[in-house]
């Protein structure tokens, strides 16, 4: 069956509209792209309560892998099978080296 592109719509940012943890932190008060965005209070725009988990490749960047459709896999013969979403641009880790000014973690 077909998905109207409203529903499709709907499907990514229900999977895929996250920003990573050490993102928020440095557009948070107090982080070093506080004032880059204008933006007064972080929680007007980031619901944090809303939290998922996802896979970081080593050497991935601003990239994550999410688990689609709620988190749910399942393990078949020693096989991980799941839906899977790469998402490109959520941020830099917390970890993130961030001592050049260019290493944003923001799209530019």
């Amino acid at each position: 069956y077909a998905l109207s592109d409203a529903d499709i719509d709907k499907w990514l940012v229900s999977n895929a509209a996250y920003l990573s943890a050490g993102q928020v932190r440095r557009i948070s008060k107090g982080g070093d792209h506080y004032e880059k965005l204008g933006i007064t209070d972080v929680d007007d725009y980031i619901d944090k309560s809303d939290l998922c988990s996802a896979i970081r490749m080593r050497s991935g960047g601003r990239a994550a892998t999410f688990f689609t459709n709620g988190g749910r896999y399942r393990f078949v013969n020693g096989r991980l099978v799941a839906g899977m979403l790469d998402v490109k641009g959520i941020g830099t880790h917390e970890l993130a080296d961030v001592s050049h000014p260019k290493v944003t973690g923001l799209l530019n």
